[in-house]
């Protein structure tokens, strides 16, 4: 008869890994805040591990260079109300409401300057309140200014509609009775169409996820390293070798950059993380919690009082080499650097 590992053996060595993948979903990279967020869903729904151990990290106080900043507090929000959406709240899910709101009051994410902040804020809360009652949320907007009380209220208004559309479409459904994530998440079909996004290149491994679906069909052996294809940028050349592609990537990609401080090859949209959190100069950097920019400690004075230092539209970055707004996306991004960059040294060579 095979042992049993109780959970609280488990959990603890997941810990390291539940940390690192909160401190991923603050990356400057989409991707890998995609994949972070997806390896905490897993941890989520895993038996062994659970939603309550998930919160219990995003529920943690914020290292102190954080606090200033936008991005690690609207990340937390978004996994919390993430949970609370998946698994509820109380002792079956290990999530409780108060708990829950004390977090965002402790960064005054109600008030912030950031309107990713305030939204995500107000996301949470609505989703506590779908699935608790308005009566949970209470302490929290009697804390609300008279403008934001009423678009909280419009907010449950809408989300008890949802829910209510949900429940009429489910009683008038035409017998396809498989759970929600399976309908939004087919099983792979071989013999079918492969999907577009399926020939994206895939930012782990440097290999095309099409190639990798091919291998997952084989039995044993390692996956063939394909080094044709730029992992940043997507160009493709069926000529290259592993160091041509290293190459590429230390000259001519528009989607890196030399660290103008430590030489480090990085992405251009990661540049702040990396100048506050790995740069061999980081004691050199603050950040601006307004834009979400490192900049020289020496100069910060200065920039607060410039008329640049501004948020950012809504789901957008700035540049940190134009100081441009730019979509958060893969695809913005790519836009932005290869052909709209004024900056941009490997594009435009000034």
């Amino acid at each position: 008869m095979r042992a049993s590992i109780p959970k609280s053996a488990i959990v603890p060595i997941f810990d390291p890994v539940i940390t690192h993948l909160i401190e991923k979903l603050n990356d400057g990279n989409l991707r890998l805040r995609e994949i972070a967020k997806k390896g905490l869903q897993v941890l989520a729904e895993a038996n062994n591990v659970g939603p309550a151990a998930v919160g219990l990290h995003a529920l943690k106080a914020l290292p102190e260079k954080q606090k200033t900043a936008w991005r690690p507090i609207a990340a937390r929000l978004q996994l919390l109300r993430d949970l609370v959406s998946d698994f509820g709240v109380g002792s079956s899910s290990g999530l409780y409401v108060e708990a829950l709101l004390n977090f965002p009051k402790s960064v005054s994410a109600f008030s912030n300057s950031n309107v990713e902040v305030r939204d995500a804020a107000k996301e949470l809360v609505v989703a506590i309140q779908r699935v608790a009652g308005t009566a949970a949320v209470e302490s929290i907007l009697s804390l609300l200014r008279p403008i934001q009380l009423n678009d909280y209220k419009a907010a449950f208004s809408a989300s008890e509609e949802a829910a209510e559309a949900d429940k009429k479409q489910r009683q008038a459904g035409n017998g396809d009775h498989r759970t929600a994530k399976q309908l939004q998440h087919p099983p792979h079909n071989p013999g079918g169409k492969v999907p577009t996004t399926a020939a994206k290149v895939d930012p782990a491994n440097h290999q095309m996820n099409s190639q990798q679906e091919d291998f997952n069909d084989q039995e044993g052996g390692d996956p063939p390293q394909d080094f044709t294809s730029c992992m940043f940028c997507g160009f493709h050349d069926p000529q290259w070798t592993e160091n041509d592609l290293d190459v590429h990537y230390w000259k001519d990609c528009p989607l890196l950059i030399s660290c103008p401080s430590c030489a480090q090859i990085v992405e251009i949209a990661g540049l702040p993380e990396h100048l506050l959190d790995e740069c061999d100069a980081k004691d050199s950097y603050v950040s601006c919690n307004v834009t979400g920019l490192a900049i020289r400690s020496a100069e910060f004075a200065d920039w607060q009082q410039d008329p640049k230092c501004c948020p950012a539209p809504h789901n957008c970055m700035y540049c940190p080499l134009c100081l441009s707004s730019v979509e958060d996306s893969d695809e913005a991004w790519l836009q932005h650097l290869n052909s709209a960059c004024p900056r941009n040294m490997r594009t435009n060579g000034s």
